[in-house]
């Protein structure tokens, strides 16, 4: 049966980079998330597809080969394909609501 999501735009958890889990999507996994600070760097063992669907995210990218740092702007409406061992940080400008799509979560 499908699932319809409302309220997206106004979607608020307690904890900055917690949310509400949507299922399964294939052999991914997708979640709303709010978030109103930065994350911490980490790699993903999966590919994971980064869409912002509100708010303005600085999405930090570090190269697996000489360590250098790139920053992405991601506005509302931006997505970002952060590939399986791609060390990244995302920082919200503000609030911001994310929809993560990716194995293992």
């Amino acid at each position: 049966m499908a699932q319809v999501v409302t309220g997206v735009a106004t979607f608020r958890h307690d904890e900055a980079w917690e949310g509400r889990d949507l299922g399964q999507v294939g052999s991914s996994h997708a979640v709303l998330l709010y978030a109103d600070k930065p994350y911490h760097w980490h790699e993903n063992k999966q590919d994971e597809l980064f869409c912002v669907l509100d708010g303005t995210v600085d999405m930090d990218l570090r190269d697996g080969i000489d360590g250098a740092e790139r920053r992405v702007i991601l506005e509302r409406g931006d997505m970002a394909l952060i590939r399986k061992g791609e060390e990244h940080v995302a920082h919200p400008r503000g609030e911001a609501r994310i929809l993560i799509v990716a194995g293992g979560i």
